[in-house]
């Protein structure tokens, strides 16, 4: 029982500062890019395991295996069921939002994202297409700043 106690005594020491150490990473590439739907980090490079001494160990054909993807997309708020018609259309379209409590705006956008038409809705909105030239339009819904609906529109004779 002595023997196993001064054992003990002798080896824990070492046993104790082994696992103090923490893996870090060598990188000689990597990068964040970052916009306002996503955030991608990645790195290239070997775990380096600090010894007891003053030189680090380098270890090979490690995969780092954590892969953590976070996203930014806010799940917009229900507005009601909506109806878009006559779709394709010559002269008007009908947006119709059903059990709609919010006052919404509706955007008509052309094909390089300049607003034409823009108004309030809170049921029932009624948008003159006589005037607009014949192509596809994207009819966007926001409540509070935020696009809650998308729908493509196409202008014909």
């Amino acid at each position: 029982m002595k023997y196993i106690l001064q054992f003990l005594i002798l080896i824990l020491p070492f046993v104790l500062t082994a696992q103090k150490s923490t893996p870090q990473v060598i990188s000689n590439a990597g990068s964040i890019e970052e916009n306002s739907l996503i955030k991608v980090s990645w790195t290239l490079g070997e775990f380096s395991i600090a010894t007891i001494g003053s030189n680090p160990i380098l270890t090979q054909g490690v995969q780092q295996s954590k892969l953590t993807i976070e996203t930014k997309v806010e799940t917009p708020a229900f507005i009601g069921l909506v109806k878009i018609f006559p779709n394709p259309t010559s002269d008007y379209i009908i947006v119709k939002i059903d059990d709609s409590i919010d006052e919404l705006k509706v955007n008509v956008l052309d094909i390089n994202g300049k607003i034409i038409f823009s108004k309030m809705i809170q049921n029932q909105l009624i948008i003159p297409m006589n005037t607009f030239p014949l192509a596809p339009y994207v009819l966007q819904i926001t409540k509070n700043n935020k696009v809650v609906h998308l729908a493509k529109i196409i202008k014909i004779q």
